[in-house]
């Protein structure tokens, strides 16, 4: 419970990435092959060092030749070769953008009828709401099998996660050469009505955005509200419904979670709960600990609230909900000190997707930076232990009940 799960992620700190002379290049390539492996607890826990460097070997024999697009995506796949999601060079955030990688302006959602674009620039309003079917002529799924090969990974639920990001990478797609190394980056999309279309993106973007689904048309789900706060909840007396969005663990300024959580204890005491949803979608992690307060309030509260006939618990979850995300997600389905000896597995239910983290991990972090590029990263230390004692798993943490529709469907949210 108070493990963080933060472990070595290099960042693309630097802004002078591309264009970056010979020896920057030879600097990052020798940190990545000699002094990483040695950083991190069990680098080749899962992956044949000879494999290793013969991967080395092949960026090496080309250093000179390759793109800045192509040297870099091809050392996020180095890093990515341990299949530790903790460990990864950051192709995506500000930095990068800083460093030249840019990204198309669009928002995707992956769903099990597709991707489907949620969100968009006005110059390519067309694209809203649109099934995106190929990039640069290839198949999207073969395009996210490429991204898989950057994006480090315990199962597939995380490659599809990040790739709602990765995708929009120009020059990630370039150094895959999914793309050309061009201005334009062809897309096709597919219309609800099945009209298969084609537009020319560029990173350019002009208007405001325009988004699916419309909040004029009516109120958004529970879970597409207050995205920019860690954790908030609501109680609906309607329905004897209270509902928790814990969107990431970590404390947030002017509301410390265990302040919060005394207002959530203080909801619970002063109303009839037939039904506490604990919603972790999208949940990356952070401190797991710092939902202690709440935890310990509701295992003093739970034999009150177990004597309701109709009491529940739901934990939702899916592809996004990660690290700590997925511990606290487990830690929903343990049984309860104070009913130790009583089967409450009635009572609670895991529903949603399985999750993009696996059952263990690794705790503790020690900062390390490259010397010459200017990345920081941090390396993990400590072995977490699974809830079954295992050190290193790689399944998804799975639903106790069948997959609701409006979760994973693109028809229940962007149609």
């Amino acid at each position: 419970m108070g493990m963080k799960i933060a472990l070595l992620t290099i960042l693309l700190l630097t802004a002078h990435a591309f264009g970056a002379t010979s020896a920057g290049r030879q600097a990052d390539l020798d940190f990545v092959a000699n002094q990483l492996p040695t950083l991190h607890p069990d680098y080749f826990g899962q992956l044949d060092p000879a494999q290793y460097r013969q991967a080395v070997a092949n960026i090496q024999s080309n250093i000179g030749t390759l793109t800045d697009a192509e040297f870099y995506v091809q050392l996020a796949a180095l890093v990515a070769m341990a299949g530790d999601p903790h460990t990864y060079l950051h192709l995506t955030d500000s930095a990068a953008a800083a460093a030249g990688f840019q990204q198309f302006p669009f928002h995707v959602h992956s769903f099990d009828d597709g991707w489907f674009i949620s969100g968009t620039a006005t110059n390519y309003a067309r694209a809203l709401g649109a099934q995106l079917v190929a990039i640069g002529g290839m198949p999207i799924d073969q395009v996210v099998a490429q991204l898989g090969t950057v994006i480090p990974h315990a199962n597939q639920q995380w490659v599809r996660s990040m790739s709602e990001t990765y995708v929009l990478g120009q020059q990630i797609l370039q150094g895959l050469h999914v793309a050309p190394a061009a201005s334009t980056t062809t897309f096709t999309f597919r219309t609800s009505a099945g009209e298969m279309f084609d537009l020319d993106m560029t990173t350019n973007s002009s208007g405001n955005w325009v988004y699916m689904p419309d909040s004029s048309t009516g109120p958004y789900p529970n879970y597409t509200q207050n995205t920019n706060q860690n954790y908030w909840f609501t109680y609906e007396a309607a329905n004897r419904l209270l509902y928790f969005k814990y969107n990431a663990c970590q404390n947030m300024t002017g509301n410390p979670f265990a302040s919060f959580a005394n207002q959530m204890l203080s909801t619970v005491d002063a109303n009839p709960i037939d039904t506490f949803v604990f919603d972790l979608r999208g949940n990356g992690g952070g401190d797991s600990s710092i939902w202690n307060p709440l935890v310990i309030g509701l295992t003093t509260r739970f034999p009150t609230l177990a004597a309701n006939p109709r009491f529940r618990i739901y934990g939702v979850i899916d592809k996004a909900t990660f690290s700590s995300g997925s511990l606290d997600a487990m830690l929903i389905k343990q049984p309860v000190p104070p009913l130790a000896n009583v089967d409450t597995s009635h009572l609670v239910k895991i529903i949603g997707q399985p999750t993009g983290g696996a059952t263990s991990g690794w705790g503790t972090l020690r900062r390390s930076r490259f010397r010459v590029r200017g990345w920081g990263g941090n390396t993990r230390r400590n072995t977490l232990m699974d809830r079954t004692g295992s050190r290193r798993g790689r399944a998804s943490i799975r639903m106790s009940l069948s997959p609701c529709g409006p979760l994973i469907s693109s028809r229940a949210t962007i149609r």
